[in-house]
């Protein structure tokens, strides 16, 4: 069983982003377990926030991808969301000029 790290107290917002922009969630907390009476009451989401739920196997990959080009998760999934969505796109502006 992995051990769980203990994260330090932050004395600010931004210090909290820049810690868990460069660490793992699964270094400091149990993910094989669900949190129980959890709550954020002062989350807010921004236009340019996004949660979103994916199964075990993607995020296993995701991290996996992340540690061989030495990324952060979140910066993985920004370029894959990236290059999907310019896909998507193209295809669907070649489809309509064709039309």
């Amino acid at each position: 069983m992995k051990k769980i790290k203990k994260y330090p107290q932050f004395n600010t917002e931004n210090e909290e982003f820049e810690f868990w922009e460069k660490h793992e969630t699964t270094d400091y907390f149990d993910m094989s377990k669900p949190l129980q009476g959890v709550s954020f009451p002062n989350l807010k989401f921004s236009p340019n926030n996004m949660l979103v739920s994916i199964p075990q196997s993607l995020a296993k990959n995701i991290k996996s991808i992340a540690e061989k080009k030495s990324l952060s998760i979140e910066d993985v999934v920004r370029l894959l969301l990236e290059q999907a969505v310019k896909n998507e796109i193209y295809i669907f502006a070649s489809a309509k000029s064709r039309s």
